[in-house]
């Protein structure tokens, strides 16, 4: 009974060191937020690094425009694009290199 008991251990320790073997070796993922987005993704020829750019779009409001005039005979408001001069998307260039798994600004 013990010696069957011993056997199931050793099956299993062999089935999670295989299993961790046999693991793909991966960069830690990236978290980039939910209001940015990966632009620009491409890998080098020699596959040595990665390049990719995170865009943060800009909070745009749009401006509130009185209509005077409606079939209503009230004022109504409609929606106009932003004005002049709104927040630009911020944009970010990175490198990583999985070798090292490093990450360059």
């Amino acid at each position: 009974m013990i010696e069957v008991l011993r056997e199931r251990k050793e099956d299993k320790d062999a089935k999670e060191a295989y299993k961790e073997y046999s693991k793909p070796k991966r960069p830690e993922p990236i978290y980039i937020g939910d209001k940015r987005r990966v632009v620009g993704l491409q890998s080098s020829s020699n596959g040595q690094y990665i390049t990719y750019a995170l865009l943060t779009p800009a909070e745009e409001e749009n401006t509130i425009v009185p209509n005077y005039v409606t079939e209503s005979g009230y004022t109504e408001d409609i929606d106009a694009r932003s004005k002049v001069g709104s927040p630009a998307d911020v944009l970010t260039a990175w490198c990583l290199i999985p070798k090292k798994i490093q990450l360059i600004r």
